[in-house]
């Protein structure tokens, strides 16, 4: 079985783990995985997503050049960055993650916008039998569009993800 997984994250937490074990199981037990996933190239290895996914076959939404212009007092989410930042379950001050609720209309469209592109450029490399989506987010949203008649297994675990499941 052809397996693609989709999380919008960088490594950096409980989420990544889970999908570089299940990837690898996976591939042991003889299926094809591909994963897109976040990275963030901000000198710590470990955020890298080529680091830290190793041999698991994946295409990187890279979230360095927004991180940067947050160091810089820039907004994450404006139409200067071609990947806006992703958003966060938690509202904390002074981290470059807006929360979900918070983001507007428009925000909401440009991340929708990256990650359409990002799955139709899968696409044309990579046919899954399966999409496996980790948290429910406007990512969904973009995979449903791009592969509409591809089954889909998704858990947003123990977070509250209502506000990333906006109408299109």
């Amino acid at each position: 079985m052809k397996i693609l997984m989709g999380l919008i994250f960088y490594p950096r937490g409980g989420s990544a783990q889970v999908a570089r074990y299940l990837s690898r199981a996976l591939i042991e037990q003889g299926h094809e995985v591909h994963l897109i996933t976040g990275t963030l190239r901000d000198g710590d290895p470990q955020h890298d997503a080529e680091v830290f996914f190793g041999e698991i076959p994946l295409t990187s939404v890279d979230y360095t050049d927004a991180w940067r212009g947050f160091e810089q007092g820039e907004d994450l989410l404006s139409g200067k960055w071609d990947v806006p930042f992703h958003p966060s379950y938690e509202d904390k001050s002074g981290v470059p993650d807006r929360v979900f609720y918070k983001l507007t209309d428009a925000e909401y469209r440009a991340l929708l916008h990256c990650w359409t592109g990002v799955y139709e450029e899968v696409k044309g490399h990579f046919q899954p039998d399966l999409l496996h989506l980790h948290h429910l987010t406007y990512a969904h949203v973009a995979a449903a569009q791009v592969f509409p008649s591809v089954p889909k297994l998704t858990r947003d675990g123990d977070q509250d993800a209502g506000a990333s499941q906006r109408a299109e």
